[in-house]
This record gives structure tokens, C-alpha cells and sequence, in this order.
């Protein structure tokens, strides 16, 4: 009978000792779960911020680089103007030089 009473007692702490494990195995999946999200929440920030500042700069060389293109626009057709002034001046001259004298 006292062989019958020990595994009794045995077999309370194993499952004792199984049921702390388990419970020992829930917590840490749900830490690590926690420090999953925690460490994506924060890569998210940082990647917004970085699309936000790309942005930013992106907008500021479009607008440097419509800026130069519409000042290249005025300069040439301001190019133009002086050389179509030039060649109605060339051909005046041009024209008074076939006219007899």
C-alpha cells in the first residue's frame, strides 16, 4: 500500500510541474508576441518618416527644377526674339543691297 500511495504523489508535482511549464510557455509567447509588435510599430514610424522627409525633398527639386525650366523658357524665347530680330535686319539689308541704285 505504500508503494500505491507514492505514485500518487508522484504524479501530482509531474503534473504541477506541467502545468507551470505551460504556463511559463503561454507568457513567453505572448512577450514575444508583444515585442514583435512593439519592434514593427516602431519600424513603421521610422519608415514614415523617411517616405515623409524623401518627400519633402522631392517636392523642393521639383520646384527648383520647374523654377529652371521656366527660366530657361523666358531665355530662349528671348534668344528667340533677338534672333529673329537678326534675321529681319539681315534680310532688310539684304533686300536694300538687291534694290538699284
Amino acid at each position: 500500500m505504500d508503494e500505491q500511495n507514492k505514485q500518487p504523489e508522484q504524479n501530482k508535482p509531474e503534473k504541477k510541474l506541467s502545468r507551470t511549464t505551460l504556463t511559463f510557455y503561454i507568457v513567453g509567447l505572448f512577450s514575444v508576441a508583444i515585442a514583435l509588435i512593439l519592434i514593427s510599430y516602431v519600424a513603421q514610424s521610422r519608415a514614415d518618416k523617411q517616405v515623409e522627409n524623401l518627400s519633402s525633398q522631392l517636392t523642393q527639386q521639383q520646384t527648383v527644377a520647374q523654377g529652371a525650366t521656366r527660366k530657361w523658357k523666358i531665355c530662349r524665347s528671348s534668344m528667340t526674339y533677338r534672333t529673329l530680330h537678326w534675321i529681319r535686319s539681315a534680310r532688310r539689308w539684304t533686300a536694300s543691297r538687291r534694290q538699284p541704285m
